[in-house]
């Protein structure tokens, strides 16, 4: 299996490491370690999260909201992005099923039906209680914590999680 990028690199939102072009035109095949282990991709703004055969999710692009889930001190602070895909540490005891991202905001399902968001939060996209602007780490989504969600998906500034009762 082959995994294949095109569109703006500028933010490193591909995932093609440091080069210099700004806009990959026709599709390029990517080389990355875990291309052949995809199972599914979900873009954003300008950043992409690829979700492994195993659970594991990988993430790269800007991080300005911190919706890479990767601890923000690491990473520049001028203008803080990836240029490779980088696991998301703080989901290594969970099994990711499924994944979704907004304009500055992602979403993770696991096996269990627990759903985690994190990123911007300037509409209160992320399902969480807080007076945060951003939230730069996967957190559950704790007022559904006791729903068995099966599906989630992410428009521009809002999500949508259906649980395996049938409530949306």
């Amino acid at each position: 299996m082959a995994l294949y990028c095109w569109g703006s690199t500028v933010h490193g939102e591909l995932g093609l490491g440091g080069i210099e072009e700004e806009q990959i035109m026709t599709p390029r095949e990517m080389d990355w370690s875990q291309a052949a282990n995809v199972q599914q991709a979900a873009c954003g703004g300008s950043h992409t999260l690829l979700l492994t055969n195993d659970g594991k999710l990988y993430t790269c692009g800007n991080n300005d909201h911190g919706q890479l889930g990767h601890d923000t001190n690491n990473l520049p602070n001028k203008r803080p992005r990836m240029s490779q895909f980088k696991f998301i540490s703080a989901l290594e005891n969970y099994i990711v099923t499924q994944v979704s991202c907004g304009l500055s905001h992602s979403l993770a399902l696991t096996n269990w039906g627990q759903l985690f968001s994190w990123g911007s939060n300037a509409t209160g996209q992320l399902g969480h209680d807080l007076d945060m602007v951003s939230y730069p780490a996967p957190r559950m989504i704790k007022s559904i914590a006791t729903k068995t969600v099966v599906q989630i998906s992410c428009g521009h500034s809002h999500c949508l999680a259906l649980t395996n009762s049938g409530e949306l």
